[in-house]
């Protein structure tokens, strides 16, 4: 700001001297620019918490703090350091951290927008435009740390002069402003341990060890003035914020790599000492590095930091992480935000990984200044099995989320996610949506940029924690919460790229539990959707898995996941993988129709299934092996060697001898199946069933067997030989 001015008065001299205009150009309103980032970026609720927990962590705080204020402060308003600073000694919101300002930061966090990101790929989002979002809640954002004091007024109303006002607590003369104007300085008093008064010795200095914020929310009479933002923060406000801060404080703590701890506290309005607030949230995080899946041995610093080093001397980075997150909800939150009293523990699985392809590509093309390729991937865990996301309790969202170490509201990216996805994401300036490339756009680097990391970073690390979930997926008898965490986002770039990767890679992702082990794409094979879907499918599966005789494994994978593989692109090289219903009856049943595995009503039914198919090589296969049971002895016949149970031919038989299909008297056993329907008869003609004219063989032997009958039973030989 300060440069702008002096650049216009070095300008308007020179209009003086030789009569050009250097004065013209663009300018705006620092009140206008606010309102307008508050209106198009900045909207109020979670944004608040959000920032500042980022900016915090960027930070190395280990603890965030959040206390709703409601004291008014009556009679610390006069001797201020302006008459209309007054107003702001009222309710107020307070931010606490346990990380100091750096001498950059006091300078970074003026500059609107201008944040410490881009030359520093470890950083998030360190004082960019985000911090804004704190104008929804004030019109004067005031803040401590170490010996310095800043306050921001963009109107230049509430300050004597300017828009701004430093303290540096070491200038005597800042210093002298603790005991000359004490009501000014009350309300930090006691907050969060902060101390601000002159020492008696009075050559100290002031300190305080790490930094607060202080948003005077936002009263009626100042919403009517503030061109920044016309809403007052009202009461009903203040409790809904502490709502939406709690209902969501696990997930903040999901990707932060140095907060561990986030609280939130309630100050009533008849309160005398910050340190009787009550504590309404406290949420911790826990994590452990399980695993280190790359060749450089060890990190370095936080994940984040760790990663990004060792990315440049080894671009294969993996890395899986245990993390626990406890919510703990206190009996105060029910009357001040009518929250009830809870504690949940939750246990995720993170999976971090480096791109090595499209995404490392673009960040040498954009010299890695603060573009590392990196990506997480997180599933709830219970009871050491696979949770879904909608089973997260108070204080986790309930459906997957895109996040950039802190989530993008779902409504922005609209993706469709069974699991936590984190990355490197290129963002817009308001930090809630995904750069992305439209149709007015001549290149986008933003969104070529999201799209490699997809197809890249955030594969690797899918893939990498579906590799590392295999005891907690084998709790799942069918593996279907297993299974429930495979993408189908509408994210083309991560679908395609998942599924591509899933067949061509050697990602042991693919469960055969009756083998006890986990097979790559190459080494899987699979049983036809439709007919593992059939009546028989499931009698046919078990059956391939006893008489399986190949290499690798046998996978009964979802059949939704069958056709969403087709539908990405990779039908052709899954197909390549199936086993057809055709092969099944070639391969597994028929060559072991003999065996002493079956059980004859399931081998029966699956000849039964075989029979009705509309498909001539599957039926071929029946007329040409001895499968059809015969009534009275269950003995196995070809179809040929049949006979009608309703036609002449069969009055020259009786049912003890084996000639009828299965069912042709009444059936005594409910498991029984039954070959002598309308329809199962029409279908044994077609395959050479005997309905009148015996074989020559078969008159031969029944002339025989007649004059055999005749000396036995006359009446019964009489009757076959007619």
């Amino acid at each position: 700001m300060r440069t702008l001015l002096l650049a216009t008065e070095h300008s308007r001299g020179k209009v003086e001297e030789s009569g050009l205009d250097y004065g013209y150009g663009q300018r705006e309103e620092l009140t206008k620019r606010l309102h307008n980032l508050l209106n198009d970026s900045y909207t109020d609720g979670f944004s608040v918490p959000k920032e500042l927990i980022q900016n915090a962590d960027d930070a190395g705080a280990t603890e965030v703090c959040f206390m709703l204020d409601e004291r008014e402060n009556r009679d610390a308003r006069s001797d201020l350091l302006g008459h209309n600073m007054a107003s702001l000694q009222g309710p107020a919101l307070w931010t606490y951290n346990d990380a100091p300002f750096k001498d950059e930061d006091f300078e970074n966090i003026a500059r609107l927008g201008a944040g410490t990101k881009e030359e520093d790929s470890s950083k998030v989002g360190r004082f960019g435009l985000g911090f804004n979002s704190v104008y929804n809640l004030t019109d004067v954002p005031i803040f401590i740390s170490r010996h310095t004091m800043g306050m921001f007024d963009p109107h230049a109303k509430y300050l004597p002069k300017g828009a701004g006002l430093k303290l540096d607590f070491r200038r005597p003369v800042d210093r002298e402003e603790l005991t000359k104007r004490p009501n000014q300085f009350m309300p930090f008093q006691g907050v969060f341990g902060c101390q601000l008064r002159k020492r008696d010795q009075g050559d100290e200095d002031v300190f305080f060890e790490g930094t607060l914020f202080r948003f005077p929310l936002r009263t009626d009479e100042q919403a009517k003035e503030s061109r920044i933002k016309s809403e007052s923060y009202s009461e009903s406000k203040r409790r809904e914020f502490l709502r939406m801060l709690m209902d969501r404080a696990g997930s903040l703590l999901m990707f932060t790599q140095s907060v561990k701890k986030v609280q939130v506290y309630h100050l009533p309005s008849d309160s005398t000492d910050p340190g009787t607030a009550a504590r309404l949230l406290t949420a911790t995080r826990t994590s452990e590095c399980v695993d280190l899946l790359t060749s450089s041995g060890s990190l370095c610093g936080t994940l984040l930091q760790g990663c990004t080093t060792s990315w440049f001397t080894d671009k294969d980075v993996k890395i899986l992480e245990q993390v626990t997150i406890v919510v703990d909800v206190t009996d105060e939150a029910k009357s001040v935000c009518d929250v009830d009293k809870c504690r949940v523990q939750t246990r995720w699985k993170h999976a971090w990984a480096t791109g090595i392809d499209d995404s490392a590509t673009a960040a040498e093309r954009q010299g890695r200044k603060g573009f590392v390729p990196l990506a997480t991937v997180a599933v709830l865990v219970a009871e050491d099995s696979i949770q879904a996301v909608s089973d997260s309790p108070f204080g986790f969202y309930r459906t997957g989320h895109l996040f950039c170490f802190m989530p993008l509201p779902q409504e922005m990216v609209q993706m469709n996610l069974p699991v936590h996805v984190n990355g490197t994401f290129d963002l817009t300036s308001s930090r809630r949506s995904l750069q992305v490339l439209t149709e007015d756009d001549m290149r986008g680097t933003g969104s070529e940029w999201n799209a490699a990391l997809f197809g890249d970073a955030v594969c690797r690390a899918y893939l990498t924690l579906l590799e590392n979930v295999q005891a907690e997926a084998a709790k799942d008898k069918d593996y279907q919460r297993y299974y429930g965490l495979w993408p189908d986002s509408g994210q083309e770039s991560l679908d395609q790229h998942f599924y591509r990767r899933l067949v061509s890679d050697n990602n042991k992702v693919f469960p055969v539990p009756v083998r006890n082990k986990w097979v790559a794409f190459q080494d899987a094979w699979f049983l036809d959707a439709d007919f593992r879907e059939s009546e028989c499918g499931q009698l046919a599966w078990h059956a391939m898995n006893h008489f399986w005789d190949r290499e690798g494994g046998l996978v009964d994978i979802p059949t939704y996941i069958c056709r969403l593989i087709h539908r990405i692109g990779q039908g052709e090289a899954f197909q390549e993988k199936v086993i057809t219903k055709e092969e099944f009856y070639e391969k597994f049943f028929f060559p072991n129709i003999d065996s002493d595995y079956w059980k004859s009503s399931v081998r029966d039914k699956l000849v039964h299934y075989a029979l009705m198919q509309d498909n001539e090589e599957i039926l071929d296969l029946v007329r040409t092996h001895a499968c059809i049971p015969c009534e009275g002895t269950g003995k196995l016949e070809y179809p040929r060697r049949l006979l009608h149970p309703s036609k002449q031919a069969s009055k020259l038989y009786r049912a003890s001898e084996g000639r009828f299909p299965q069912g042709a008297e009444s059936q005594k056993n409910a498991d029984q199946v039954n070959f002598c329907q309308q329809e199962d008869l029409e279908r044994l003609e077609r395959l050479g069933m005997i309905v009148d004219d015996l074989p020559m063989d078969m008159v031969l032997e029944r002339a025989e067997s007649a004059s055999t009958l005749l000396n036995e039973d006359e009446k019964r030989g009489f009757a076959e030989s007619l």
